[in-house]
């Protein structure tokens, strides 16, 4: 093979890497090959470059002249599809056309199938460059150039065995390698313009992203000059992009800020750490993020973030002194230390040098000042001032906060007339303080200040409502906790009259009681008349009923002062069910009285023997009361298992009368209840028999329950302690 095949092998090579170029002018950086009129000018441009090709030629055998317009060809049907191919592949055969000689078929065929080929290959493999490209890229450089190798059939017969010697080694082993070669170069320049856009388009994302962050972001170099920064950065340093970029703090803020700006850059290169810090600048507070970034060649640069958390660390300290003040509330201490310690409070959120209360006397229609801190203004705190028509009066009257700067106070003049009051300052602040039931103003808490005109914006004034909340309700809990304690000694006042007046009550009617019932008793022996025997009997029992009475109004009272103590003794339990049993067994009444488990019980317990003497006896008095047939049974029994212990022992009295409906089981223990029915309207009572056997029950260590269905009868459970232990 001569070698001036190889020399114009490597021209053409030459000329198809040229080719990538205008890939990369013409089609990737314009990004418009998707309309019609790019991917004609492409498929010209295309044409054009197999031109030159033809007229950079070598020839191989006498009278034949080849290039490599088909390595061209196959990579632009793979590249460029169908519109700029076919375009290109048109004036590539014109061309050839136009040249002549005995080769021009065969010219024509190799143009065409290389083309197509491409075309056809990259529509049955469209996915073919994200795999393994090289490989595909192989295999069709072989297809086409068989073909080319095919395409000398159209040469003249004494041409085609001399040419298919001459040119199968080059045509089956160079010529792939070169389209191989200018494949592998075209994939790489797609990815490269495909990873330089989408690198693009993520810095773009970035930048929006930063520029639409409140937070202030920057990177310097190792120089400590920005060299990038976002625009919230860009208003924080309050000047022009071009101004910021490459400078250094010192050349755009004041030099004791830039001293610290630079003193925690350096730290965070030195250290190689991030650094978090706060600073202050004017009335704001910063939290400033500083970490190193490697720039490479040992060049380290400082990355940061500047928040303002300002607002946030006023919400954090407004939520700790709000929870401060709460806790001082709970606290049982006067108003005046209570005031004193939530003005300390208040100063840690907003300016309150000036601070006083007025509480509103409205039967005075005055004010007095129970806390009074003021820069030139004085008061006595017991003193009751008028303030008609001052701009306090207007907050109590309006019964609204209000942020007061000279332009409000004359809004205000116009409305309500004000008069002055102490000394003018530029901005005034104040809240109403309201009862427990927030209807009912007691007064008002202002703030002033007398040197800053913005001391305080809207949210103080929210601030201020809250800590006025406060005040009002401390002071409206001392009010009520002075009124309870009035109260209080009033009733233990009358509490003491009522024990005494009832103490006298039951001397002076249980003394002329007794008397009559003694009589009586004796007349009821003596007497032989029937009818007279009558009249003593209604006299008996209307004496015993109204000494009854007397007993449990007497009871109750005692309860009710706290005067009853159990007496505690050891003594026999049959004592008490026997005296029970014998006590009712000799009054006139229908039911018939049982005892369970007998009337002979012999066991030592350890209570109060005359109450549960008197629990028994108003049980069973109740039962036989509202039992008309049938029987009223009482006594005990063991829990299961727990035979002769005391204390598994429960107690009841059980009656077959009208029973009790089940919405009045608690009900029938409230003192003066009455349950509502036919015989409760015949049999009398004061209804404190259930509360006292209640109340004694529970004095007793025990607690009492009731069963019972109407017409069926009731059954009532009690126990009690009866072991010392």
């Amino acid at each position: 093979m001569d070698f001036s095949i190889i020399l114009g092998l490597v021209q053409n090579i030459a000329i198809l890497i040229s080719f990538t170029l205008i890939y990369d002018l013409l089609w990737e950086k314009n990004g418009r090959f998707s309309k019609i009129i790019y991917k004609i000018f492409i498929g010209i441009v295309i044409g054009a470059i197999g031109i030159v090709l033809m007229l950079s030629t070598w020839e191989m055998v006498p009278g034949l002249v080849f290039d490599t317009r088909t390595v061209l060809l196959v990579n632009a049907g793979l590249f460029f599809g169908p519109v700029a191919t076919i375009v290109a592949i048109l004036i590539d055969i014109a061309f050839r056309a136009f040249q002549g000689g005995p080769g021009v078929w065969m010219g024509i065929l190799t143009i065409i199938s290389s083309g197509l080929i491409g075309l056809i290959w990259k529509k049955m493999f469209p996915e073919w460059r994200k795999g393994r490209y090289i490989y595909h890229l192989f295999i069709i450089s072989i297809i086409a150039h068989i073909f080319m190798l095919l395409s000398t059939l159209a040469l003249p017969k004494t041409l085609i065995l001399p040419t298919l010697k001459n040119i199968a080694l080059p045509v089956l082993f160079l010529y792939p390698l070169a389209t191989v070669l200018l494949g592998i170069i075209l994939v790489r320049r797609m990815r490269y313009w495909k990873t330089r856009n989408e690198l693009a388009l993520s810095e773009e994302r970035n930048r929006k992203f930063m520029d639409a962050n409140k937070d202030c972001m920057f990177v310097k170099d190792e120089n400590l000059r920005y060299v990038f920064f976002n625009k919230a950065m860009q208003k924080f340093l309050g000047t022009k992009p071009d101004r910021i970029m490459n400078s250094t703090d010192s050349e755009l803020i004041e030099p004791g800020h830039a001293s610290l700006c630079t003193s925690t850059d350096t730290r965070a290169r030195e250290e190689k750490r991030m650094i978090i810090d706060e600073e202050y600048v004017g009335k704001k507070i910063y939290k400033v993020i500083k970490f190193p970034l490697n720039f490479g060649n040992n060049r380290i640069g400082v990355g940061g973030i500047i928040r303002d958390v300002t607002e946030n660390r006023r919400k954090g300290n407004l939520q700790q002194t709000l929870l401060n003040i709460s806790r001082i509330f709970l606290e049982n201490i006067t108003l005046n230390e209570f005031l004193r310690r939530s003005h300390d409070e208040l100063r840690k959120v907003m300016v309150a040098d000036n601070i006083f209360i007025a509480i509103y006397h409205e039967n005075e229609d005055k004010y007095s000042f129970p806390y009074y801190v003021d820069e030139f203004d004085k008061v006595e705190a017991n003193v009751l001032t008028s303030l008609d028509h001052t701009l306090t009066d207007y907050i109590r009257r309006n019964g609204k906060g209000r942020l007061v700067t000279p332009e409000v106070e004359k809004e205000i003049d116009k409305e309500f007339g004000l008069s002055t009051w102490g000394t003018n300052s530029p901005i005034w602040m104040a809240a109403p303080l309201f009862d427990i039931t927030h209807k009912k103003v007691l007064g008002v808490v202002v703030l002033q200040d007398y040197h800053d005109k913005d001391a305080y914006v809207a949210d103080d004034l929210v601030t201020l409502e809250i800590f006025a909340a406060y005040i009002g309700l401390y002071y409206d809990k001392l009010m009520k906790i002075e009124d309870l304690r009035n109260a209080k000694e009033r009733a233990e006042v009358s509490d003491r009259l009522k024990t005494a007046f009832l103490a006298n009550v039951s001397h002076e009617i249980r003394t002329p009681m007794n008397g009559i019932i003694g009589f009586t008793d004796l007349l009821m022996n003596e007497v032989k008349e029937e009818h007279l025997k009558n009249y003593i009997s209604i006299i008996s029992k209307s004496a015993y009923r109204l000494l009854g009475t007397v007993n449990d109004v007497v009871d109750m009272a005692k309860l009710e002062a706290g005067q009853v103590v159990p007496q505690c003794e050891k003594y026999n339990l049959g004592d008490v069910i026997k005296y029970i049993y014998v006590f009712f067994s000799h009054k006139d009444h229908p039911a018939e009285l049982k005892v369970y488990p007998s009337e002979d019980v012999d066991l030592v317990v350890y209570s109060d023997k005359a109450k549960l003497t008197q629990i028994f006896v108003n049980l069973v008095n109740n039962a036989l009361k509202f039992t008309r047939s049938g029987y009223v049974e009482f006594g005990f029994f063991y829990d299961k298992g727990h035979e002769g212990d005391p204390d598994y022992i429960t107690f009841f009295v059980k009656d077959t009368g009208c029973g009790i409906a089940e919405s009045e089981h608690k009900k029938i223990f409230e003192r003066f209840y009455q349950v509502e029915n036919t015989l409760t309207r015949v049999s009398e009572g004061t209804g404190l028999g259930l509360a006292i056997v209640k109340e004694y029950v529970s004095i007793l260590g025990g607690k009492i329950w009731i069963e019972s269905e109407i017409d069926k009868g009731t059954t009532f459970f009690f126990n009690i302690k009866l072991t010392e232990n």
